[in-house]
């Protein structure tokens, strides 16, 4: 081979060379996009917010919240929309309860309300509800199957084996139930929200109407429970796409 040619090969060898080493340190050298971080008061922090402690209790299975110690003033002035907290004891189940005046707010909005978005949303009573008649449906996202977010965890429930070992919820109301946070499981439903009937509701015109609504409930639950409330109820409601867009899973718990 002619050693011009050769000669000549050798050199754009070089000047390719070059080219790539040049390039690899430009582009190696160029910082990777951060990631968005989460808005304040995403799901990881919903349960470590100031004004909530939890009690430290011996043999208690340190994976799951511990029984809160809440101080509803401190919370109130982080959210005037501040209703209560829920929590279920060995669950995953403790959250702060918020009532707005719409139904569409919290479902894409946390704790913190007006600062951002949050794609968990706040467990928030249904406006069709009010707190002080002892009857209200808290709405809250089901995030998915085997996810521990929110009220992912009630779809547990389903299984009856699993109720019978959380059958008892807390549902704390500063100023509305004071000394009496405690209630008990008496119904599971898988419900279609175009049933000719209305589990949203609090306008008991009678005790026979309220005892026909309980019934009702416990007629149509996944299994049988041994308990009966006799005045206050409160329903947990999210999606079990499961079955539909159009239904809902209902974890009613009354005393």
């Amino acid at each position: 081979m002619n050693k011009k040619l050769i000669a000549l090969y050798a050199l754009l060898a070089l000047f390719i060379g070059l080219g790539i080493f040049a390039a690899y340190s430009f582009f190696s050298n160029i910082p990777e996009a951060e990631e968005d971080t989460d808005p304040p008061y995403e799901f990881a922090d919903i349960t470590a917010l100031p004004g909530v402690q939890e009690e430290v209790e011996q043999d208690a299975d340190p994976s799951f919240p511990g029984p809160p110690i809440v101080d509803a003033d401190a919370l109130r002035a982080q959210n005037e929309d501040f209703l209560g907290w829920l929590y279920i004891p060995e669950t995953y189940i403790s959250f702060p309860v918020v009532k707005a005046t719409d139904n569409a707010f919290y479902l894409k909005h946390g704790f913190n309300g007006y600062e951002s978005e949050s794609a968990y949303g706040c467990p928030f009573v249904d406006t069709r509800t009010a707190p002080e008649s002892g009857s209200i449906v808290i709405h809250g996202h089901n995030m998915g199957n085997n996810r521990t977010e929110m009220f992912s965890p009630l779809l547990q429930y389903q299984a009856q084996a699993y109720a019978e070992l959380h059958e008892t919820a807390q549902l704390i109301m500063p100023g509305l139930n004071d000394g009496e946070e405690e209630y008990r499981l008496f119904a599971v439903l898988n419900f279609n929200i175009n049933t000719d009937f209305d589990y949203i509701r609090s306008d008991f015109l009678t005790d026979d109407d309220r005892a026909d609504y309980i019934s009702y409930l416990q007629s149509h639950s996944i299994f049988s429970t041994d308990f009966t409330p006799e005045n206050e109820t409160f329903i947990l409601s999210t999606c079990n796409r499961t079955y539909g867009a159009d239904n809902r899973l209902l974890i009613c718990f009354g005393r």
